[in-house]
């Protein structure tokens, strides 16, 4: 059962990074880098993309056993399958002492990160059109760090974990696709290229996996 759950949890994961990287018509990627320039001319106006990574966060995915045919077993068998990862981000978070009441957005799923000239701008992906959506925080581009890790999951998974500090005592964590079921989904997301505009504004973590 649990090499069930993590191939139910890989096609899961496929699907939602396709809907999130793919428009509607099928006509490739959705979230285009042309769309973010026009967004960062409005809510930056005078400064310049220099790159940007597109970003997401769910909440766990719960997935239970069956027992005799099509019914569910509830009782102690019942499996919580969460992405490990995602525990050695709480722990990472603990280790520097984030404050949770600070927070950004927490009930934000579908975001991504615009590094310009002077500023990293966090917005929200519109859930429809999977367009660049709504201003969320924004912090200067020198008092921003981002700590990140590399962890692979079941299934051919693998992700790319960020702890964004803002500098300002504001905070978010975020998970970039690397791998779907062994798709390479690193141009889609743009991760790369990012971390590489970064450059020693981002800081590898190595938390205990």
């Amino acid at each position: 059962m649990v090499d069930g759950a993590a191939n139910a949890l890989g096609v899961l994961l496929t699907r939602r990074y396709s809907a999130a990287n793919t428009d509607r018509e099928g006509e490739g990627v959705a979230f285009k880098r042309e769309w973010v320039d026009e967004w960062v001319t409005k809510v930056a106006p005078g400064e310049r993309l220099l790159s940007y990574v597109v970003a997401a966060m769910w909440t766990p995915i719960v997935v239970k056993e069956t027992h005799g045919g099509n019914s569910w077993h509830d009782g102690p068998r019942a499996t919580s399958l969460r992405i490990e990862g995602d525990a050695a981000m709480d722990r990472l978070i603990a280790e520097l002492v984030a404050d949770p009441t600070k927070r950004v957005a927490p009930s934000a799923t579908g975001v991504f990160y615009a590094l310009t000239t002077n500023r990293l701008l966090l917005g929200s992906r519109s859930s429809l059109r999977n367009r660049p959506n709504d201003l969320l925080h924004q912090a200067p581009a020198t008092a921003a760090t981002v700590y990140w890790f590399d962890h692979e999951e079941t299934a051919g998974n693998a992700f790319r974990h960020l702890l964004v500090d803002f500098g300002d005592g504001r905070w978010r964590r975020d998970r970039s696709g690397l791998t779907a079921l062994g798709k390479d989904l690193r141009a889609t997301s743009n991760v790369d290229e990012f971390f590489a505009a970064m450059g020693t504004r981002a800081h590898q973590a190595s938390p205990s996996v």
